[in-house]
């Protein structure tokens, strides 16, 4: 009969007291794992969100006991299990992806339901909040021959039965017509134009009246002969002699040129612009002012109902408003031809998001914004000079002439891809900000 020896007799008792998994190195299996998609999927969305409420609170704990392992790593080594927290965030991960999906589902069945009743004719305007349809409200226009308060055109035009504060009102609107604000600025320009026409003739004539010491003056008006009786301001001055023309030889003009910018200039003395000008002349008659023009003035008032306005003009004797008299007082008729009839805004927008999803398919590594497509398509810098400014033109001399303000302030975008930014999808936004890889100026890298 075979006999244990005391080694093998050993190793046998050691795995009375130790696991065998340690012994053949392997790691110990976890109890429980991840939620997984088919199991979620079975589950109601309050089921779900109390998993979910569950799971954040595990993650919460495991986190903390994470943390305190990490701070007393000496004293109680390495946290058991760490797995877990993997487990949670990929359970979270699922969740996730299930309420995603129901997400999608619902919308599309809400789309399809749409479309069907949009067929069917049951929708005239699209979703969400939008004003009144026009044939369910009607507008009374009423012309003043001044402006009113808000708060009296609505007193007067109110519905009496409706006991809402806004009293069968949907809008009041109070404006000048398009003739009236033509003639108040036609108004305004005459009016500018005379009041500058009369301080400058009174400006003047200013100091016409007033007597002055240098009236008593004599004045030599030739070599020896002197004015006699007569006021300084009152003698007439000679208009300004012309400067002289330079000669038309060569010796004679270069002597010409050497001489002093005095000695060629031509002195006249006693001459005084203001006096030899020619005076200006007296303004008209004072026009209208602007704000002398009181009206005529419109007021839209719109009504929550089709007929109101029609039972307002047609019965009402209202004569006047704020006491400024009524002029006219009629129905504005109903505008049928909406927008949304011929083509409705939710299926241009319907159109660029199918065209935008589609996009994103074809090439989904493509960037979202504009200015990003400077980055495949760089140039060099020399490359972008060429292509953005004339080479027969200096760069500062292009900058002056077309802006004349500052010479580094660029007077056209410069297209740093050369020509191959059209490339980009045109729905595609713009930045407001510009890329810091890409310089702004073409000359900006460069020292001076």
């Amino acid at each position: 009969m075979f006999l244990r020896t005391n080694a093998s007799r050993a190793v046998s008792q050691l795995s009375d007291f130790v696991d065998s998994g340690f012994l053949d190195n392997e790691r110990p299996k976890i109890p429980g794992g991840s939620w997984t998609i088919e199991s979620l999927k079975i589950k109601s969305t309050e089921d779900l969100q109390k998993i979910w409420y569950t799971i954040i609170k595990e993650k919460n704990k495991l986190n903390t006991m994470q943390r305190h392992y990490t701070q007393h790593q000496e004293k109680l080594g390495a946290m058991p299990a760490p797995s877990r927290v993997n487990l949670l965030m990929k359970s979270l991960e699922n969740i996730g992806k299930v309420l995603r999906e129901r997400h999608d589902i619902a919308t599309q069945r809400a789309q399809e339901m749409f479309e069907k009743r949009r067929k069917q004719g049951m929708y005239r305007y699209p979703p969400g909040p939008h004003e009144p349809p026009q044939q369910h409200t009607s507008v009374l226009v009423v012309t003043l021959e001044a402006k009113p308060f808000v708060d009296s055109v609505k007193e007067v035009f109110a519905d009496k039965s409706v006991f809402e504060q806004h009293k069968g009102i949907v809008k009041i609107d109070i404006c000048l017509p398009p003739d009236v604000l033509k003639q108040k600025e036609k108004a305004h320009e005459a009016f500018e134009e005379w009041f500058h026409a009369k301080r400058a003739f009174e400006d003047y004539r200013k100091y016409n009246d007033f007597d002055s010491a240098c009236d008593n003056l004599a004045i030599e008006i030739a070599p020896g002969e002197f004015s006699t009786g007569e006021r300084a301001r009152d003698i007439p001055v000679p208009p300004p002699m012309s400067s002289r023309e330079p000669p038309v030889d060569v010796l004679k003009r270069l002597e010409w040129e050497g001489l002093l910018p005095l000695e060629r200039s031509v002195i006249q003395l006693g001459y005084f612009p203001n006096i030899t000008s020619v005076p200006p002349e007296p303004p008209g008659e004072r026009p209208t002012h602007p704000d002398e023009i009181k009206g005529p003035w419109e007021i839209s008032i719109e009504f929550d109902t089709a007929n109101r306005a029609d039972i307002v003009c047609n019965q009402s004797q209202i004569t006047d408003i704020d006491g400024h008299r009524v002029l006219s007082m009629k129905v504005k008729p109903a505008d049928l031809d909406h927008s949304y009839v011929s083509l409705p805004n939710y299926e241009i927008a319907d159109q660029r998001e199918k065209a935008y999803k589609q996009w994103k398919e074809n090439s989904p590594l493509l960037t979202e914004w504009k200015d990003d497509y400077k980055r495949p398509f760089a140039r060099p810098l020399i490359d972008i000079i060429s292509y953005n400014y004339n080479n027969k033109i200096d760069y500062a001399e292009r900058e002056a002439r077309m802006m004349g303000q500052n010479l580094w302030e660029p007077p056209v975008p410069i297209d740093y891809t050369c020509g191959k930014s059209y490339q980009a999808p045109r729905w595609i936004s713009e930045r407001d900000q510009w890329d810091a890889d890409v310089p702004r100026f073409p000359m900006e890298l460069e020292s001076y």
